[in-house]
């Protein structure tokens, strides 16, 4: 089987993204019994990290919609001391002088967008 690089990560998210229905968000899901809006937030957060992640590893490009990052930037927010708590996320990194809403978010999580 080989990698499929025509299939754009970047444009499943997007769909993703624009999929998700509100109504479900006072709906506790899960085992921490979160809302369904805050689960699906972090999988879509988890999903772009990792999307990245892939990306940088095989020399891909990849720059998630400017609506999704301004999202998950908030998601990031809100969940970054209980994500490190869990061994999620690493302890956050500076950004680089001059960086992408999106390169912000990665330090956040703690990738150093520029390596």
């Amino acid at each position: 089987m080989t990698y499929d690089a025509s299939i754009r990560l970047d444009v499943l998210l997007d769909s993703a993204a624009a999929h998700a229905v509100p109504v479900v968000c006072g709906v506790a899901t899960g085992l921490m019994d979160m809302p369904a809006c805050t689960v699906g937030s972090m999988v879509l957060l988890d999903l772009t990290v990792h999307a990245w992640d892939v990306a940088r590893a095989t020399g891909a490009p990849f720059e998630p919609a400017p609506a999704v990052v301004a999202e998950l930037a908030k998601v990031c927010a809100e969940m970054a001391s209980m994500g490190r708590r869990m061994n999620v996320f690493a302890e956050a990194v500076v950004p680089p002088k001059g960086a992408s809403a999106f390169e912000h978010l990665l330090a956040a999580t703690g990738r150093d967008p520029r390596t």
